[in-house]
């Protein structure tokens, strides 16, 4: 009638998976791809930095991803090539880390034509929430009695990030590029209008 009880086109976005370390989440990372390769015809691990690249690269290549049977299954790329574009709509996405500006993560949702849910590794350790959380969030977890191996994915945490890239995103204008986050959390801190 009014269209009160249509439902919204649904857009885009990432679905955070959290792990409390670093070590933890590339680790359950590797699982997690070789489960995709049974339901799905194609992972594409995205990187926004070329340390976590490496990292990357050397992993999957220790752990087998990148041979045999997954060889036609795996694609792991910098988010802002365009070799990873070309995959059907079948493919599942991963971000393998947090980008702190959320114009980039708006682009790589942009060019996804899949209908699957984009799905973001992070950890609780990493330099970008020391920002958010101020350095509390591994004593939280502590208390809470989250497990090394736990996974935490929740909307509130999803929109902490987002809430957070949002304001970065307005504040830092002229970027620099870095091959880590780390790297670039301090570049970039003074390069704020």
């Amino acid at each position: 009638m009014f269209g009160l009880f249509k439902s919204k086109a649904r857009s885009k976005s990432v679905k955070y998976h959290m792990y409390r370390t670093e070590v933890t989440k590339y680790r359950l990372l590797v699982e997690e791809i070789r489960k995709f390769f049974d339901e799905t015809k194609h992972v594409i691990v995205l990187c926004f930095f070329e340390e976590t690249y490496e990292q990357l690269r050397q992993l999957s290549e220790a752990s087998k991803i990148v041979a045999g049977d997954y060889d036609t299954k795996f694609t792991l790329s910098m988010a802002g090539s365009d070799d990873w574009k070309h995959h059907g709509l079948d493919a599942q996405i991963i971000l393998a880390e947090l980008y702190p500006l959320s114009d980039l993560i708006a682009e790589v949702l942009l060019e996804y034509k899949g209908d699957r849910e984009v799905i973001g590794y992070v950890s609780a350790d990493n330099a970008m929430f020391e920002i958010i959380s101020g350095g509390q969030l591994l004593s939280l977890l502590d208390r809470l009695g989250v497990g090394e191996s736990e996974v935490i994915n929740h909307g509130m945490i999803d929109k902490i990030i987002n809430a957070t890239q949002k304001k970065m995103s307005e504040k830092v204008l002229n970027t620099k590029s870095a091959r880590s986050l780390e790297e670039w959390l301090t570049i970039n801190k003074g390069a704020s209008a």
